[in-house]
């Protein structure tokens, strides 16, 4: 019995090893990460990834928070879905994990329709 136990400890700690290592070499290059799009689709507002006013929906749609909760109701324009507060990326991650700088904007504007 006691070489069992040995075993299923090794194994334990084997697996927790393993996880451990998975879990400290995220993010992985090439991995799908957040866009972090550089401003809002309704009135071109900068959004620099470390703005705490940007909103995304879960296809990351990007406002501002002014047009999120004045002109959408907290909706998104285009699928419907929530609009939540953008995470940013930590500081020493964007050198090698850069925000987008590839600009949406609706020429027209938004309102609350999806």
């Amino acid at each position: 019995m006691l070489n069992n136990t040995r075993a299923s400890s090794s194994i334990a700690l084997t697996a927790t090893k393993y996880i451990a290592k998975i879990l400290t070499s995220f993010p992985i290059q090439g991995a799908p990460m957040l866009q972090l799009r550089p401003n809002c689709e309704c009135c071109n507002t900068n959004l620099p990834n470390e703005s705490t006013e940007a909103r995304i929906c879960t296809f990351e749609c990007t406002f501002c928070s002014g047009c999120a909760d004045q002109k959408l109701g907290g909706v998104c324009p285009n699928c419907g879905g929530e609009l939540v507060v953008r995470p940013r990326r930590p500081a020493g991650k964007l050198a090698q994990f850069p925000a987008s700088t590839d600009r949406v904007l609706k020429p027209e504007g938004c309102s609350a329709k999806a």
